[in-house]
């Protein structure tokens, strides 16, 4: 066997070496079960349901709990901006910053809202944005809207959207953001 046969053999051994490292490092997070993967996400659980209630005296916009889906690294945090716009104007409010994802993966109980104007139309729009590293990685928006003819239980509407940079595990489990 010549050099060139020995270098050639080598570099496939090498070659198939990294794959299979690369194959049963990931099989470890895998078999570790409850660890979040790529793509990390926080988002509303479908369906979100909400009614709107007409009164003598005021008309309101009312969510069902909602309950959000997760997968994301622990310390990954949740921000959230809830809109509403009634009659009397347009309203944001800043939410805390939530974090401790426990086990990575899973569901965890949210609230419930609840808008009242003195008449219609009613919007509410809440966004939460998902961060890993300080980097924003996933955004899921609820909105409803009520009107005069609004009448029994609605569905939500619910946009998701990977961020333009989004995180992905590199070998070795460290945590790197790229394009998609």
């Amino acid at each position: 066997m010549d050099t060139s046969q020995k270098g050639w053999i080598m570099k496939r051994i090498a070659l198939l070496t990294l794959l299979v490292g690369l194959f049963f490092g990931s099989m470890v997070v895998v078999l570790a079960g409850g660890l979040a993967t790529p793509p990390f996400y926080i988002t509303w659980k479908l369906p979100v349901t909400y009614t709107c209630v007409h009164t003598a005296y005021y008309d309101e916009l009312l969510t069902a709990i909602t309950i959000l889906n997760y997968n994301v690294p622990t310390a990954a945090v949740m921000t959230e901006v809830d809109t509403s716009d009634n009659s009397v104007g347009h309203f944001v409010v800043v939410q805390d910053e939530e974090s401790n994802w426990i086990n990575g993966r899973g569901q965890r109980q949210h609230i419930a809202y609840a808008v009242d104007s003195a008449s219609y139309p009613i919007t509410l729009k809440a966004d939460i944005k998902t961060y890993v590293n300080n980097v924003p990685v996933y955004e899921s928006t609820l909105t409803a809207t009520c009107t005069d003819n609004s009448h029994g239980t609605l569905n939500a509407s619910i946009d998701n959207n990977l961020h333009p940079l989004h995180a992905e595990v590199w070998p070795g489990g460290s945590i790197g953001i790229v394009h998609p």
